[in-house]
């Protein structure tokens, strides 16, 4: 369709340039009464300095005839009138002449009739007159003479011959061919320039389309000087050099062109010497700049260039077509061939092969329909993306709906499996906390063993005193997790501390806190958790990373969120160290991840701090304890037997027994200077300070505290190579009873809830880690509240960015001696670039008084401004 209306148009074009053309005379003395004009192509040629004239005819190009300088010529002719032409108004057009002459008529200087204040050197229209009637009346000889300013080559190229016609505005074939290139000028213009500023708009708020928009866009651009240099807008700009400008750019075009197609058709960078040819050019119009000499040689070089540039796109798209059957190909393969066509006419012009249709330019044409094809392209490349991203849409919608509900799916599991997990746990810590366990010790994992056909060991991470940690692989859908696993069994409140310890972790669901997989117990004996694995290191191991505040700050907010999910399920962790908080860097992002483990000796607000009094441990002791602890307990639901493992008591599968007695064990003796409070048939005491006689509890605090502040000063775990009257407990555990040493295997925290010496929590009269002991739990842990929390985080914040501990000592041993605890150096005088917001809220965690302290929540909102206000 395209094509048929082109070859009508172009029909149209022909018929009317002829039906000009045929009415005339080609005779100087034409007579005919219904002539419509008179061609006079014999005129004397007279140039400016010389006498003699010259007789050419037109049309001519006269450039042997006159200098390639600036300079004046003249063109003088006579014609006899028709008799009824006497008398009369007549005009005088030159179809195209890109000069500015001025006529004189039997002496007389006529106004030209199309004078724009544009043109500078050459007219932008056709060059007419209009002849006023009394010039006519005195005689049927009229004398017209032409004068030229020759400014460049074409201004002495006279390719049609001037008419003299009976009208006041020129011969219709005239009018014609000065309205057809008016009009198609200004339509290629406005065309041009329109889709130019659409796509630039479009490029230019979404960079992340193709390319193919940016090149469209400045071919746009670069097309707009052709149909400008023809409407006479350049002479302005650029004066005698507007040609040069608009050769430059008409061939850019045609270059941004191929650079376009290769880029909707995904083809790859073009060739360099698509580039190169367009430097040869410019260097060419560089070199050849005298108006004199643009036409003869750069016109030829622009012309051929556009030829290669035009037949390239031409064969491209023609494969492309053939071969590929690309959308759009066909489109722009006819646009091409429209333009070969139309431009032929101007090429021609431009080449001094004279005007094929006398003055009609039809390049305007091609460039109009090359425009409207790659816009059309890329719009129909748009109406294609936007159904495909319909249709993607809706099936986006439609999983987004499935996986929706297998979140919801996923969800209910997950409440179900940590429903299950919770109470599972509870199950096991109240039984094993009636019934003793077998005595002795569980055999290691290996790597490659597969733990209840569900967990295989890859490695040993960590191991303690009474556990191990090891990094498996879930064999369902290879996840790796850690497993820790309970290998000393020898006391039941070993393991009911352990079910505690799953339960507790079971409850809360954070990112910064460690997550649990499963709990249970293996058909071999042994009571393992399957948590998350977190491949990195603890916050101590990180030592060298103190008073990187960047760092540290959001360190704290991640700590201090964990912290506050932990609060609100009514937990209180009591183990708060830089040993529990491990610390791995985004893949994403390279900030920090931390996450809170090891909640051994961790206890519900509501409950007390440990499953047993704080009692003398000896056998006879330790089951008393367990059955008072349990006489305040309601008796549990009975216990499924398919929930036990083999090998359990019989009492524990239909339910349990109203009460256990105790074995006969015969007393113990104490150390020398320990209370009677601790022996046989003594009730519980209530805190540490009824275990140590009034008149010895400096001495043996000063000797606690002297050995704690060894150890603290060294880093190393303060254990005795003998028994003495105070030994440390596995994680951070004291007890003043008598022990033995306690072999440590990896001294170093591993990922998953192993302390910093490797082992496994249990409690004491002081449980902890004293350095980040809260004051007020030197009377007792057994109701801790997350104010001690707060204390601990307090300590660990200081400590990171001030790069040393608040207190010289343990507050909370510091308190135990009877010394009054001092307070601690101004956080801003240590480390002076700390926002005062950060140090404000760590002083107040770190407060005497627990009612001053802030809560977790209250840390993590003001951290996470702090992290604002760094940034």
């Amino acid at each position: 369709m395209p094509t048929r209306v082109l070859l009508l148009l172009w029909f149209w074009v022909c018929a009317a340039v002829l039906t000009g053309c045929g009415g005339g005379s080609d005779t100087a003395g034409a007579h005919a009464t219904n002539a419509r004009f008179v061609a006079l192509p014999a005129w004397m040629l007279l140039v400016e300095g010389s006498e003699v004239g010259t007789l050419v005819r037109l049309p001519a190009h006269l450039n042997d005839k006159l200098p390639e300088r600036r300079s004046r010529y003249k063109l003088h002719t006579e014609t006899q009138l028709p008799q009824e032409w006497q008398g009369k108004s007549l005009s005088l057009t030159i179809p195209r002449f890109a000069a500015k002459p001025s006529l004189r008529a039997n002496g007389r200087e006529i106004t030209p009739l199309d004078q724009s204040p544009l043109d500078v050197y050459r007219g932008s229209g056709q060059p007419r007159w209009r002849i006023p009637a009394d010039v006519t009346a005195a005689s049927r000889t009229l004398i017209l003479e032409l004068e030229i300013d020759h400014r460049w080559t074409q201004s002495a190229w006279l390719d049609t011959v001037p008419r003299l016609s009976r009208t006041d505005h020129g011969d219709p074939g005239s009018i014609v061919i000065r309205v057809w290139n008016k009009v198609l000028a200004v339509c290629a213009l406005s065309t041009a320039l329109l889709v130019f500023f659409a796509y630039a708009i479009i490029f230019s708020l979404d960079r992340r389309r193709s390319a193919a928009y940016g090149w469209f866009t400045l071919e746009a651009l670069a097309a707009c000087a052709y149909p400008a240099f023809e409407l006479g807008l350049l002479q302005p700009l650029f004066g005698v050099y507007d040609g040069h400008f608009m050769v430059v750019m008409v061939n850019l075009a045609t270059v941004a062109s191929i650079h376009f197609l290769h880029a909707q058709f995904k083809l790859g960078r073009p060739s360099i010497a698509v580039d190169a040819g367009l430097l040869v050019l410019i260097a060419t119009v560089a070199v050849a700049h005298d108006p004199f000499m643009t036409t003869r040689i750069a016109g030829p070089v622009g012309v051929g260039l556009l030829l290669v540039n035009v037949g390239y796109q031409v064969i491209l798209l023609l494969r492309l077509a053939v071969r590929q059957r690309a959308k759009g190909s066909i489109l722009l393969l006819l646009s091409w061939i429209a333009l070969t066509l139309t431009a032929a006419v101007d090429f021609a012009a431009w080449l001094g092969l004279g005007e094929l249709f006398d003055g009609v330019r039809t390049a305007g044409v091609g460039i109009t329909v090359i425009a409207l094809a790659q816009s059309a392209d890329l719009s129909l490349e748009h109406i294609v993306a936007a159904r495909r991203a319909d249709e993607l849409n809706a099936e986006l919608a439609k999983r987004l709906e499935l996986l929706e509900a297998k979140h919801r799916e996923v969800e209910v599991l997950n409440e179900e499996l940590k429903f299950q997990v919770q109470s599972r746990s509870e199950q096991l810590a109240l039984a094993l906390s009636r019934v003793g366990t077998p005595h002795g010790k569980i055999r290691p994992l290996e790597p490659g063993e597969i733990v209840e056909a569900r967990y295989r060991v890859i490695r040993k991470v960590g191991e303690g005193a009474m556990g191990a940690v090891y990094e498996v692989e879930r064999v369902s859908d290879k996840r790796r997790l850690a497993l820790k696993m309970l290998t000393d069994v020898a006391g039941g409140l070993n393991v009911a501390r352990f079910a505690r310890e799953a339960q507790i972790i079971s409850q809360i669901d954070h990112p910064n806190v460690i997550s649990i997989v499963d709990v249970d117990v293996s058909s071999s004996g042994f009571f393992y958790m399957v948590m998350e694995f977190v491949a990195g290191l603890s916050l101590r191991q990180q030592h060298a990373r103190y008073t990187d505040i960047r760092w540290a700050v959001p360190v704290l907010r991640q700590i201090a969120d964990g912290l506050a999910a932990i609060h609100a399920r009514g937990v209180v962790h009591r183990d708060l160290k830089p040993g529990n908080i491990l610390v791995t860097m985004s893949d994403r992002d390279g900030q920090p991840n931390v996450k809170i483990a090891d909640f051994g000796i961790s206890a519900l607000e509501s409950a007390p701090a440990d499953p047993t009094p704080h009692t003398a441990e000896t056998p006879a002791a330790r089951h008393r304890e367990e059955l008072a602890a349990l006489a305040e307990t309601p008796p549990p639901p009975s216990v499924p037997r398919q929930t036990l493992p083999e090998g359990m008591p019989p009492s524990l599968r239909d339910g349990m027994p109203p009460s256990v007695p105790p074995p006969s064990i015969p007393p113990q003796s104490l150390p020398e200077g320990m209370p009677p409070s601790l022996r046989e048939g003594a009730p519980p005491p209530k805190s540490l300070r009824e275990l140590i006689p009034p008149q010895s509890s400096r001495s043996i605090a000063d000797k606690l505290m002297e050995k704690l502040h060894d150890s603290w000063d060294t880093g190393q775990p303060p254990v005795s190579s003998r028994a003495g009257p105070l030994s440390r407990r596995p994680s951070g555990a004291f007890s003043p009873h008598r022990s033995g040493p306690m072999s440590l295997r990896n001294s170093h925290p591993g990922p998953h809830g192993m302390n910093e010496d490797g082992s496994l929590t249990q409690t004491g009269a002081l449980m902890g880690t004293p350095i980040y002991m809260a004051p007020e739990l030197a009377a007792g842990v057994k109701f801790a509240k997350p104010s001690a929390d707060i204390f601990s985080l307090g300590v660990i914040a200081y400590e990171l960015l001030a790069g040393k501990s608040p207190f010289p000592e343990p507050p909370a041993l510091m308190r135990l001696a009877g010394k009054t605890m001092p307070p601690p150096p101004p956080l801003r005088e240590l480390c002076p670039k700390v926002h005062p917001v950060v140090a404000a809220i760590v002083e107040r965690c770190i407060a005497r008084d627990p009612t001053e302290r802030p809560t977790a929540s209250e840390v993590a909102e003001t951290l996470r401004e702090a992290v604002k206000l760094c940034a």
